[in-house]
């Protein structure tokens, strides 16, 4: 007697579609961000200067902008030559940076600069912990990234 083969196959993972996946929920973040972000652009700097920056709020405003937009090409998976999606990983890391060191400044001032002037919401600890789990999912994309190559 021969035993009978199991006709269920070993789950595999995809990590193309995993790292797509959470590519696009990261990017949408940002792309929320940036759209509220510009959407009142001209308070933006006031905003960022009532937290503490009084001569660099302008330009903190627009790295801040433009690291969030150039972002984009890797988080949505654009097919660019290597350089520039390295180029768009690294500014990744640029906004998530920008975004967390101005968010801690703003928690002294009970605001929140994640949502520009756009959006009047109470700071607190609640956007401390949306951008640490922000930078979980890019630490596990970084990592799945790697992989890939």
């Amino acid at each position: 007697m021969s035993k009978a083969k199991s006709s269920k196959k070993p789950k595999s993972t995809n990590r193309n579609t995993d790292i797509a996946s959470l590519r696009l929920i990261l990017g949408g973040y940002l792309v929320v961000f940036l759209l509220a972000q510009l959407f009142t652009f001209e308070k933006f700097p006031s905003m960022l200067e009532s937290i503490g920056l009084s001569n660099w709020s302008t330009v903190v405003a627009i790295v801040l902008a433009l690291s969030q937009l150039f972002a984009l090409p890797f988080l949505i998976g654009l097919k660019l030559p290597s350089r520039l999606l390295f180029a768009s990983f690294v500014s990744v890391f640029v906004a998530l940076v920008l975004l967390s060191v101005l968010e801690v400044m703003a928690l002294i001032s009970d605001a929140t600069i994640l949502f520009g002037a756009t959006l009047d919401l109470p700071g607190g600890v609640w956007s401390i912990c949306l951008l640490l789990a922000l930078w979980v999912l890019y630490a596990w994309i970084a990592a799945l990234w790697r992989k890939s190559k």
